[in-house]
């Protein structure tokens, strides 16, 4: 007779196909940028700070956050259904995103958040430790060690929003002598400025403007159909009917 047998993934192996995932920095934030468009963020903070020993990323917004209940759930690998109807504007679907684009830039991940009415939450997952262990062993912070951590951007006066802190980043070889990662960082920044400016333009302009700033410095749009410029014409258009409308 026959009979089934655990094949779940060994997570030591897993992860380091995780890692592997064609991203590059820019198009990785832009993963986390999408959760945070989806989170309803006006503000979207980018920090990177040059001249640190161990050099780290930030991604900060004020969107509505998370309880400790739905970041466990959202730090879980494929937290979402695929065939699971999506609310408008939610740009996510796999619910992978956020992690996946992480894990292909930085070995340690730290998620803080806070939604209205909920007590601030941080949960780490760290690749080293996933390693030693073998298993999905997620960290969750208590308030102690969340208030003091050294890279915490979210206010504590703040209502509600979202952290992502990434540490240990892979883009960075620390055994090559001829390395300057200040100077390679500012050069990623650098084009994640422009990659920023063009994929989300249209999100920088309008009633619902959305702000985004790399350390503090204001990004401006960069419209690649010219709309403004003069001898702009509108072409022809077309409407398709597809689910939920036009």
């Amino acid at each position: 007779m026959s009979y089934f047998a655990d094949a779940s993934p060994d997570p030591r192996s897993h992860i380091k196909t995780l890692m592997r995932i064609g991203y590059t920095m820019p198009s990785a934030i832009s993963d986390i940028i999408d959760n945070s468009l989806t989170a309803n963020a006006s503000n979207i903070s980018i920090y990177s700070l040059p001249s640190l020993a161990e050099p780290n990323i930030s991604i900060l917004d004020d969107g509505v956050g998370m309880s400790p209940q739905e970041l466990i759930h959202n730090m879980k690998i494929g937290c979402k259904d695929p065939s699971d109807e999506r609310l408008r504007g939610d740009l996510g679907r796999f619910g992978s995103g956020m992690k996946t684009a992480s894990f292909s830039q930085a070995r340690r991940l730290t998620v803080f958040s806070k939604r209205q009415g909920y007590p601030m939450c941080a949960a780490v997952w760290d690749i080293d430790q996933i390693e030693k262990e073998n298993t999905w062993c997620l960290e969750i912070l208590d308030e102690n060690e969340i208030l003091q951590h050294p890279l915490l951007l979210l206010n504590k006066e703040m209502i509600q929003g979202t952290q992502i802190v990434w540490e240990k980043l892979a883009c960075l070889n620390k055994t090559s002598h001829s390395l300057d990662t200040d100077t390679v960082l500012a050069a990623a920044l650098s084009e994640l400025d422009s990659y920023i400016s063009l994929h989300f333009h249209k999100f920088m302009e309008g009633k619902e403007k959305r702000n985004f700033f790399i350390n503090n410095k204001g990004l401006h749009p960069i419209d690649p159909f010219m709309t403004k410029s003069p001898g702009y014409q509108e072409g022809r258009s077309e409407k398709l009917r597809c689910k939920g409308g036009l």
